[in-house]
């Protein structure tokens, strides 16, 4: 993630993180709904479906296992973790890898859940 601070190791893993900047306080988040083929949800009227949630993140990790090597996708080789005050725990959005990182967590086979990205897509560290 270009602009966190990161930490490359020595096997070319990436990790890096956002502390949010909040202090874990809880904050309200509204974004755009998607449909599962990544359309835009909309409202029975036409207008785009949004959501609202309130969270208290205190920071978020993000991580890649092979670092610059292929694929750079999240759910393949990349996921994110959020941080909360006594925990760490999954991020809501899936296109994060979030079941994937689940699936790996409890040792299941096959684990990977990902929705392949455009050939001509970008993925920055």
């Amino acid at each position: 993630m270009t602009g966190y601070p990161r930490i490359v190791l020595n096997d070319g893993s990436i990790i890096a993180m956002d502390n949010k900047g909040n202090s874990c306080d809880e904050v309200v988040e509204t974004g755009t709904s998607f449909n599962s083929d990544g359309s835009v949800a909309k409202n029975p009227d036409g207008s785009i479906k949004t959501w609202t949630r309130t969270r208290a993140v205190c920071g978020t990790i993000w991580f890649d296992v092979n670092g610059n090597k292929n694929p750079n996708q999240f759910g393949r080789d990349a996921y994110v973790v959020d941080v909360y005050r006594n925990k760490i725990g999954d991020v809501t959005w899936s296109a994060w890898g979030t079941e994937s990182l689940h699936n790996i967590l409890m040792g299941k086979k096959n684990p990977f859940v990902y929705k392949d990205y455009d050939a001509n897509g970008e993925f920055e560290w």
